[in-house]
């Protein structure tokens, strides 16, 4: 049976394929993620976008998928539970998902996901808050994963 304890998850799971070129960014820890802009095709994410509370935004993938989604986080939400697909092939990045608790006692799950996706991968998400993401890309996201304090 598999120990799935919150102190033996690593720092970082990043998820997806082995190409392209490494990209992290990371923010001290008070700021955090407002929004994220993706766009996808069917077998994989193409790009995303990440601002950040302070104004900051970092970009990465090169092409524009044929579907977008924009994800938006107040600043009192909190995520309780996500995850994040490979592609069926395991070459990229497929998907994520976040189940988030909002500060009217609401729980939504905000998701991006391809057609086409392998097995999910359970994240630990520590204090429910994220301050940046780390993968690899290229012309798409070739792995992604995000930083969670």
């Amino acid at each position: 049976m598999a120990n799935q304890g919150r102190h033996l998850c690593p720092e970082t799971m990043i998820v997806g394929g082995t190409g392209g070129d490494d990209f992290s960014f990371k923010s001290a820890s008070y700021v955090t993620i407002k929004k994220v802009n993706v766009t996808y095709r069917e077998t994989a994410l193409t790009s995303i976008q990440v601002i950040f509370n302070c104004g900051h935004m970092i970009k990465v993938g090169n092409l524009t998928g044929s579907q977008s989604q924009e994800i938006k986080f107040d600043d009192y939400d909190k995520i309780t539970y996500a995850k994040l697909w490979p592609n069926i092939t395991g070459n990229r990045c497929g998907g994520f998902e976040f189940v988030v608790a909002k500060s009217n006692g609401v729980t939504t799950t905000l998701s991006v996901k391809c057609k086409q996706l392998g097995q999910p991968v359970c994240l630990d998400v520590k204090s429910g808050k994220i301050n940046g993401i780390t993968g690899r890309s290229g012309d798409e996201i070739d792995a992604l994963g995000f930083y969670f304090i």
